[in-house]
């Protein structure tokens, strides 16, 4: 979002009673590490952003950011790449078998 002209983020931290919303320029560590602090050891629900990385505590990650590694990952080795709930068999696009991977 824009904060005064610039580029900025709206951050959100929620809990079963309360929420908490700040608009930062920065969507670094440094908002994740003010907010919640280094000694925080909860459970954390976020999208992949590194920026949760510097928490101690147990962290989920949504499913939406897991299936985009999980398609590079096909991508690489010669796969179609498939939704996050196509059960279908793989595809391959080209000859042969799947290349091996780095």
């Amino acid at each position: 979002m824009r904060l005064g002209g610039e580029n900025g983020w709206a951050w959100s931290f929620a809990t079963e009673l309360a929420a908490y919303y700040e608009l930062d320029p920065s969507r670094g560590q440094d908002v994740v590490m003010r907010v919640l602090g280094a000694d925080f050891h909860g459970t954390v629900a976020s999208d992949d952003w590194c920026g949760y990385n510097v928490l101690r505590g147990k962290r989920g990650v949504c499913w939406i950011p897991i299936n985009r590694h999980l398609q590079a990952v096909e991508v690489a080795h010669g796969i179609e790449p498939r939704g996050p709930r196509n059960l279908a068999p793989p595809k391959y696009l080209g000859p042969g078998i799947p290349r091996p991977g780095p």
